[in-house]
């Protein structure tokens, strides 16, 4: 607790200098933006920590904090509040986010290459064009794509535009699909038998 108090002080006696930033740094530290040590549109390649919620435009390392924005793209590993649970929120993913052990939201607005875990016990994933999983707790939780490459895992619901690979959850829907679901419901729309429960398929 100490750290985190020495910290936010660290950042809130910085953060006017910030406009006077390089191009990128190898730190940003950051407690509720526009407070932090380096604005928006400095690049940050290496370590970025956002006690409340940070934001910048390209993120190229581990991100770390309750809410971790990237405007831009982001290539490496964004963890939500690690160990307990956060928000993690991107353009582009090029890596891993990981929601927290106990759950968590994250949000990629356009192509993931890699992977979203939302959390253990449940959470939220979304992303625009996916090729890798995503995998969405053991309670509740969900997955949301578009044009998938790979595997969606949920507890509760999967959704995707066009999957090429499986989906595994209580309830599937997809609207064109080469591969396999599994669960209670599985809805196929472009499909010959677009409804089936436990096993559905088309290739």
């Amino acid at each position: 607790m100490k750290a985190i108090v020495i910290l936010a002080f660290t950042v809130s006696l910085l953060s006017p200098f910030s406009a006077f930033s390089a191009e990128s740094t190898p730190l940003q530290l950051s407690l509720l933006h526009p407070l932090q040590i380096f604005p928006k549109e400095t690049k940050v390649q290496g370590l970025r920590i956002n006690l409340l919620y940070g934001v910048n435009d390209e993120m190229t390392g581990i991100d770390l904090g309750a809410i971790n924005r990237t405007t831009g793209k982001t290539q490496g590993l964004q963890l939500g509040a690690f160990p307990f649970g956060g928000v993690n929120i991107t353009g582009d993913l090029d890596g891993i986010q990981f929601g927290g052990f106990w759950g968590g939201v994250n949000l990629a607005d356009g192509d993931v290459s890699g992977l979203q875990i939302s959390g253990i016990f449940g959470g939220f994933n979304k992303a625009g064009n996916l090729n890798g999983a995503q995998i969405a707790g053991i309670l509740l939780g969900v997955n949301l794509a578009q044009n998938t490459k790979g595997i969606q895992i949920a507890t509760l619901y999967n959704q995707a535009e066009e999957i090429k690979g499986i989906q595994i959850g209580l309830v599937n829907v997809c609207k064109q699909m080469t591969g396999v679901q599994i669960g209670l419901a599985n809805v196929i729309q472009e499909s010959r038998i677009p409804f089936l429960p436990v096993v559905n398929a088309r290739f």
